[in-house]
C-alpha cells in the first residue's frame, strides 16, 4: 500500500500544488451532489440487501438493514475477502432480531451475486464505449481478461449450484483436489460451507424468481449511483463534466479494485482512474484532485462511518444475546 501511494505521489509531485488548489476551489454545488450520491449509494445498498432477505422470505423492512449494510461495506473495503467480510455484521443483526442464520447467509450471497452480475454488465458497456473511442489500453484488456476468468468461474459455480448441492460441492472442492494431486498427497476433508451457501442462494432464485428482480434493480442502482459520485467529483474540480467519461472511469476503477491485490483497490484505483481522466483530456492536476475527492466519498468516509456503525451493531447484538443466555442458564439451574 505504502509503495503504491509513494509511487503515485512521486509521479505527480509537480502537480500536487495545483491539485490541492483545485480541491480547495471545488464548486460547492457539485460537492453537495457528490455527498448526496454517497448517502444514496449506502441507502441503496441497504435496500438491495433488504430485498434479498425478503426474497428469502424474511420479514425485513426496507430500511431495517442500513446499519449492517453500511458497516459490512466498510469491512469489505478494508479486507480482501471477495465481499464476504460484511456477512459478519448481517449475522450479528440476525442474532439480534432472532432470524435464521441459513436464510440470512443465503440472502447475503444472493445480493453479492446480483452485484457481480450488475457490474459485469456495466463493465461490458463501458469497455465497448472505450473501444469505440479508441481509448482501450493493453492494461485494461489484461485486467478485463483476468476479471473475465474470475466471472466465468463464478458463473460456472452458479450453474452448478442450480443443478444440485452435490455438483456445487464438487466444483468448490476442485481446486483443493488439484492442489493435492500436484503435491502428490491424498486430499484431506475440507469445509464446504461456502458451497452450501451458494446452493441455498440459488435455491432462492429458483423458488422465488420474481423476488430476485428488485435485488437486481438495486444492484444496477449501486453501479449507477457510483457513476454519479465520480461525475460530481470530476465536475467539482473541472476535470470533466461528461457522464460518459465518469461511466468509463468508474467501470475501469472498479475493475482494477477487483483484480488488484490490496484492500479497497488502494493504488490500483488511483492510478487507473487518473489515467482514464487524463486520456479524456483532463490535466494531471485536475485528474489528481478528482481522484482524491472520489476516493473520499467512495472509500474513506464510508469506512469511517461504517466502522463506527458496525461497532455499535456488534455491541447491540452482544447485549441482546447475553441476557437471554443468562436467563436460560438460571432457569436450568
Amino acid at each position: 500500500m505504502a509503495g503504491f501511494l509513494a509511487l503515485f505521489v512521486q509521479q505527480n509531485w509537480a502537480e500536487l500544488p495545483s491539485a490541492w488548489r483545485s480541491v480547495r476551489t471545488a464548486q460547492p454545488g457539485w460537492l453537495g451532489l457528490m455527498l448526496l450520491a454517497m448517502v444514496a449509494w449506502l441507502l441503496n445498498l441497504a435496500l438491495m440487501h433488504a430485498a434479498a432477505q425478503r426474497a428469502a422470505q424474511l420479514d425485513t423492512g426496507r430500511f431495517d438493514l442500513v446499519a449492517p449494510a453500511v458497516g459490512g461495506n466498510a469491512l469489505n473495503l478494508i479486507t480482501k475477502s471477495g465481499g464476504m467480510a460484511g456477512l459478519v455484521l448481517f449475522l450479528a443483526d440476525a442474532r439480534r432480531r432472532n432470524r435464521p442464520r441459513g436464510s440470512v447467509v443465503a440472502s447475503y450471497a444472493l445480493a453479492q451475486s446480483a452485484g457481480e452480475i450488475a457490474f459485469a454488465a456495466t463493465l461490458i458497456a463501458a469497455l465497448t464505449l472505450v473501444w469505440a473511442d479508441g481509448h482501450l489500453s493493453r492494461t485494461e484488456i489484461i485486467a478485463s481478461v483476468v476479471f473475465g476468468i474470475y466471472l466465468t468461474a463464478r458463473l460456472g459455480a452458479y450453474v452448478a449450484a442450480f443443478r444440485s448441492r452435490t455438483a456445487i460441492r464438487r466444483l468448490y472442492a476442485l481446486p483443493h483436489r488439484i492442489a493435492s494431486f500436484v503435491r502428490r498427497r491424498p486430499p484431506t476433508p475440507m469445509d464446504v460451507t461456502g458451497a452450501d451457501e451458494m446452493y441455498d442462494s440459488m435455491l432462492l432464485v429458483r423458488r422465488r424468481s420474481r423476488g430476485v428482480v428488485p435485488v437486481l434493480g438495486h444492484a444496477v442502482g449501486v453501479e449507477a449511483i457510483g457513476v454519479i459520485e465520480l461525475w460530481a467529483a470530476a465536475a467539482a474540480v473541472g476535470a470533466s463534466q461528461s457522464l460518459m467519461v465518469a461511466f468509463v472511469g468508474y467501470s475501469v476503477s472498479v475493475l482494477f479494485a477487483i483484480v488488484g491485490f490490496l484492500p479497497g483497490g488502494l493504488g490500483f484505483v488511483e492510478v487507473s482512474l487518473g489515467a482514464v481522466l487524463v486520456s479524456y483530456g483532463a490535466s494531471v492536476a485536475t485528474a489528481t484532485a478528482a481522484v482524491v475527492l472520489y476516493r473520499v466519498v467512495e472509500m474513506w468516509l464510508p469506512i469511517v462511518i461504517g466502522l463506527g456503525v458496525g461497532h455499535r451493531l456488534r455491541q447491540s447484538a452482544r447485549l441482546t444475546v447475553e441476557p437471554t443466555g443468562s436467563a436460560s442458564e438460571r432457569a436450568a439451574s
